[in-house]
């Protein structure tokens, strides 16, 4: 960023000046120091220092975001007793700091068997040559999965929201690059790319729960929420396309040992047409199959203290 007279006649301009050429630089230096010592610190001592400087970090912090959580498993969990959500927020920001930490060692954990897969319902599938649309929730830690394509030896394309900081977006870049993870950033070029890329019969990692102006809109959990300009309507479109399967990933925490992850590859789904009543379908068993996903590791859903519900919701509970 240029120093200029006009950021130095403004309060707003000052600020700007300040957070690019002061406070991000040291917390840039600081990071990539604690980058690179949890990179080479044993594993469980990563995960044991993620977990607890989530909750220390995330407790105190995020006590708005705290309560928004409370609302929400008030709606989708009510049978839990005011100590088992206690447990579960504590299991939330442990998960979140943990998955932060983990960037130092994305690359590290399928050599270190952290990685179990069950892959028997696409095994026939997945192949390299072929265009396919990996989809899933932000679940455990969901970049777990890069380790598994991997090793398949099939070229992945991701698409990301840059961090704001250029000291974090490097951060990022790097953990990425070491697995040969492809980024897009979400900008006006994002979709030409993904569209070349699944063209080149390659595979793209596209995340179908959506946040986007302040709300989580998929999975809708119950409302009567819009696809239209979301993740799930980019996947329909590209896999009408491209005739691209669209392959569910589950992804788990199991930290036994930590860091651990078991990782689920469903069945591949197929959109017959582009009818109204194909699109609607394939949306309910996603929408369907991912929230039974969150039901049973509420704990581990990163967007839950981002979920805005608001009663009435048409939720039931019995449904998964």
């Amino acid at each position: 960023m240029e120093i200029t007279s006009k950021h130095l006649k403004s309060k707003q301009g000052r600020k700007q000046l300040f957070r690019y050429w002061v406070r991000d630089p040291v917390f840039g230096v600081t990071s990539f120091a604690l980058h690179y010592f949890m990179r080479f610190i044993p594993m469980r001592l990563n995960a044991w220092l993620g977990a607890n400087i989530g909750k220390l970090a995330f407790k105190t912090l995020l006590k708005t975001k705290a309560e928004r959580v409370r609302h929400n498993l008030a709606i989708l969990k009510p049978d839990l007793s005011p100590q088992e959500v206690d447990a579960l927020l504590d299991a939330m920001w442990a998960n979140i700091g943990q998955s932060m930490c983990e960037y130092s060692i994305l690359d590290k954990l399928w050599d270190k068997g952290r990685v179990h897969v069950n892959d028997h319902d696409a095994i026939d599938y997945i192949t390299s040559g072929k265009p396919f649309i990996f989809t899933g929730v932000h679940l455990g830690n969901w970049e777990a999965q890069a380790s598994y394509v991997h090793a398949k030896k099939i070229p992945l394309m991701a698409m990301y929201k840059p961090p704001r900081s250029r000291f974090s977006r490097k951060i990022a870049d790097i953990s990425r690059n070491r697995m040969d993870i492809l980024t897009v950033p979400t900008d006006a070029q994002a979709m030409r790319k993904m569209y070349r890329h699944l063209e080149s019969n390659g595979a793209i990692w596209l995340p179908i729960d959506d946040f986007k102006h302040n709300q989580v809109h998929f999975p809708r959990f119950g409302r009567p929420v819009a696809t239209k300009g979301i993740n799930a309507s980019h996947i329909v479109r590209m896999a009408l396309r491209f005739n691209a399967a669209i392959v569910p990933v589950q992804i788990t925490r199991t930290n036994n040992p930590p860091p651990s992850f078991d990782v689920h590859v469903h069945r591949p789904m197929f959109l017959q047409d582009n009818s109204e009543a194909s699109i609607a379908a394939f949306l309910e068993s996603i929408d369907k199959l991912v929230e039974g996903w969150i039901m049973q590791h509420p704990e581990q859903w990163f967007m839950m203290h981002e979920l805005r519900l608001t009663a009435p919701v048409d939720w039931n509970p019995t449904r998964h």
